[in-house]
């Protein structure tokens, strides 16, 4: 009877301090009461094990990452974004208090530590542990109107388990091993069917593309790119990879399919051995990215293939525009607007591949001085204040593409592609389209 007590009050406690300190995890889109605490709460060492992993995972979601990219940011330690780690941690101080609490709660109530249980009535003890948890709760969410709101919504609708969010990692981890058969539609947009005997070739992975699910929004940026020009347009979709995300659409570009050894390999050497239609590209080969050159080691990989690599540092050179991203970042309007100072545009018979960077999740900028569009004025860009600010960015950006379309010359092509939709957390995800938009321009 002692051990069977002491289990539902490690499952109360569990879920009580999930609810107080990770309610806005994407754990908590589905329900209230963990499924997984059910078998952790028996012992103490597992215990300990998930609170650990949920408060890793419970940062890991609000970074907008997986599990996966996680593994090959630590290949190489120094470009990680450290500043912005730190932002995070801060901003998430809840997830910190949710472990800190979790494990004094363990501490107070082990064995180990009989002698402290001696002078401290147990009842006294989980009623100080409650307290503190209320004014924690009361401190970090005073201004989160909508808190008591949300549960109430989960039980009138009768939401009540969900799985933790270590678990959805790995779930997710594992249902995703082979990205090349769950995109079998990469294989249909063939890039060098496209870009056969065009002379120079212009290649645009935007980042986070906001391809909202409404029509009106989706229309208006994609009139933003085409709008007073006489240039044939095609539209596609393809499936986008959660787990490699960026990289991934970095890699479609480069081979039209996937490993996960491309970030470990020099791109040449990737190129020549999976036999990439970039091999046989007999072209000026340029490549520019808005962020630092360290970040995924991409300047040390890219080097022995691109004839000309441009990044963040390169263009802080060349006076473009800073649009900073968490820590620094050149305005990917700006690298457009001015490219022929960054790159020769009379040179014949070229390839560029431009990595965008401002609207990419985390402290999102705004690009302009300006709102494009009113955001007040739709329901759909008020749901999120970043909904806002991205589409917007979206917007200046494509009206840059639009100036150079304008000038560009009958064989050449520029190809416009999302690497990803916004990497929201799931429960208002659901107002973008699941595949990427990419869309091909030629005179």
């Amino acid at each position: 009877m002692k051990y069977l007590k002491k289990y539902f009050l490690n499952l109360v406690f569990l879920n009580f301090i999930s609810i107080v300190f990770l309610y806005d995890t994407t754990s908590f889109d589905s329900g209230l009461i963990s499924i997984q605490s059910f078998f952790t709460s028996f012992h103490k060492f597992l215990i300990i094990l998930y609170i650990i992993t949920e408060t890793f995972f419970a940062y890991i979601d609000s970074y907008g990452v997986s599990l996966e990219i996680t593994k090959l940011a630590f290949i190489d330690i120094k470009s990680l974004n450290f500043e912005y780690f730190f932002y995070i941690f801060y901003e998430n101080l809840r997830y910190f208090f949710f472990l800190l609490i979790g494990l004094l709660y363990l501490y107070f109530n082990s064995k180990i530590f009989f002698f402290l249980n001696k002078f401290i009535q147990k009842k006294l003890l989980i009623t100080l542990i409650l307290l503190i948890s209320a004014i924690c709760f009361f401190v970090l969410n005073f201004k989160k109107d909508k808190y008591i709101l949300t549960f109430m919504n989960y039980i009138e609708n009768e939401r009540y388990f969900r799985n933790d969010n270590f678990y959805i990692n790995f779930k997710y981890f594992y249902a995703e091993k082979n990205y090349v058969k769950k995109n079998n539609n990469n294989l249909i947009i063939d890039l060098s069917k496209i870009t056969k005997n065009k002379n120079n070739i212009y290649i645009l992975i935007v980042e986070s593309y906001p391809n909202f699910k409404d029509k009106n929004l989706s229309n208006d940026l994609k009139k933003e790119l085409i709008k007073d020009t006489n240039i044939n347009i095609k539209h596609f979709k393809r499936n986008f990879s959660e787990k490699f995300t960026t990289i991934a659409a970095e890699e479609f570009v480069f081979c039209n399919k996937f490993d996960e050894n491309f970030i470990l390999q020099k791109l040449k050497n990737y190129i020549e051995n999976k036999n990439c239609w970039l091999k046989y590209a007999k072209k000026k080969k340029i490549y520019i990215h808005s962020y630092k050159k360290d970040f995924f080691n991409r300047f040390e990989r890219y080097q022995s293939y691109f004839d000309q690599l441009f990044f963040y540092e390169d263009l802080n050179l060349r006076k473009m525009k800073n649009c900073p991203w968490n820590d620094i970042g050149s305005c990917d309007y700006d690298i457009i607007d001015n490219l022929d100072k960054i790159i020769d545009l009379n040179h014949n018979n070229q390839i560029l591949i431009f990595l965008t960077l401002n609207n990419h999740l985390g402290q999102i900028y705004k690009t302009y001085d300006k709102e494009m569009v009113n955001c007040k004025n739709n329901f759909i860009l008020n749901i999120n204040p970043d909904f806002c600010i991205l589409f917007n960015n979206q917007l200046k950006f494509n009206n840059s593409v639009n100036n150079f379309i304008k000038q560009m010359k009958k064989d050449e092509i520029l190809i416009l592609m999302g690497d990803t939709p916004p990497m929201f957390k799931k429960n208002i995800r659901k107002y973008f389209n699941e595949e990427t938009d990419i869309f091909i321009f030629e005179k």
